[in-house]
């Protein structure tokens, strides 16, 4: 389905996105989608299929838009409510591998955080418009722990991170405190529409343990 991937690097607006699968997933059938996600000619994991077709089946998300961070291939997902992916990118992720929040890492400033410790924490969260420290746009996945998904930071790494963010190499896709970061135009022209005036969840897969059994999926 070319018109994912036209959307996806042309930076269209989302209302036009959602308009243009609503006419395709129409084409392929509503019996079909109502029982699964609909992904186009996307590439994905089985991982993130198992549970993209399980939010859309048992309305996990209650009918609000949903993201799917697969970590293990660095890859974010933007879905509708009805399950259809809106857009696909490539994501910079904490740079230790694990799916638990160390226990007070929230208080902690910045630079306190160990690098054993900055991990991209599992699990399914409600997806929060906010603002950073800096008064910058972010979604929050955990306020607490101070997990969110935001665009990459301006400053004198921007450059290196979106060279790191364009890499084949998975090395290159570690190195955050913990937050997921998108492209500046991903955030701006996908995310920031779609969840700026309303919530949506977040299911961010788990890399060190068994996804049904980590989202009791059946």
């Amino acid at each position: 389905m070319k018109i994912l991937t036209l959307y996806r690097h042309t930076w269209l607006p989302i209302t036009l996105i959602m308009l243009s699968l609503a006419f395709f997933t129409f084409s392929e059938g509503k019996e079909e989608h109502a029982r699964n996600a609909f992904f186009g000619s996307e590439n994905k994991s089985d991982e993130v299929l198992l549970v993209a077709d399980w939010v859309v089946r048992s309305q996990d998300n209650h009918r609000l838009p949903f993201v799917v961070v697969d970590k293990k291939q660095f890859k974010l997902f933007v879905f509708d409510p009805d399950g259809r992916v809106l857009a696909v990118t490539s994501v910079l992720l904490g740079l230790a591998i694990g799916d638990i929040t160390p226990p007070g890492i929230g208080n902690l400033k910045l630079s306190e955080i160990q690098p054993k410790d900055r991990i991209t924490a599992a699990g399914r969260f409600l997806l929060r418009h906010g603002f950073d420290l800096e008064g910058g746009k972010v979604l929050w996945v955990d306020f607490e722990s101070g997990l969110a998904i935001h665009s990459i930071p301006a400053g004198n790494n921007e450059a290196l991170r979106i060279k790191r963010i364009q890499s084949s190499n998975p090395k290159e896709h570690r190195g955050t405190l913990g937050c997921v970061n998108v492209t500046r135009e991903f955030y701006r022209h996908i995310l920031s529409p779609l969840f700026d005036n309303g919530n949506g969840y977040v299911y961010i897969l788990p890399e060190t343990m068994p996804i049904a059994t980590f989202f009791d999926i059946k």
